[in-house]
């Protein structure tokens, strides 16, 4: 029983860091276009929208195979908030403190919170509830 829910686990974490390594690509890709034009905080906020609805789409299909609810997508919401205020705060940390630029702070605002997105998201749309 015990080995089931692990690799039930470890199966959900592949498919979802498959689904990350996806969304990371197109979301970076388009922030350094969008990055060219207004503030990084702005081109992160664009991105993050978009992000929220490829990954909504691509998570519940992909990887924890459940349907699109209006409580999913509220709970899901609520975790890509929160997740993008602490990758906000990641970021103006690494930009305003550390001095690193603007251009390559979104990876490590996304390299801290994976196991965060990862729990959140499985709470919010997987199977677990």
């Amino acid at each position: 029983m015990k080995s089931e829910f692990v690799n039930r686990l470890r199966g959900q974490f592949a498919g979802f860091a498959a689904v990350g390594v996806v969304n990371t690509v197109m979301t970076f890709v388009l922030y350094q276009v969008l990055y060219l034009w207004v503030p990084y905080w702005l081109a992160y906020t664009a991105v993050f929208v978009a992000a929220f609805f490829f990954t909504l789409v691509a998570n519940t299909s992909f990887v924890f195979h459940t349907r699109i609810s209006a409580r999913s997508t509220f709970y899901f919401l609520t975790v890509y908030i929160l997740n993008y205020l602490a990758g906000l705060a990641i970021m103006s940390a690494l930009i305003e403190w550390l001095h690193v630029p603007g251009r390559v702070s979104p990876i490590g605002a996304f390299g801290f919170l994976v196991v965060f997105n990862f729990l959140g998201t499985r709470l919010a749309i997987g199977t677990c509830r």
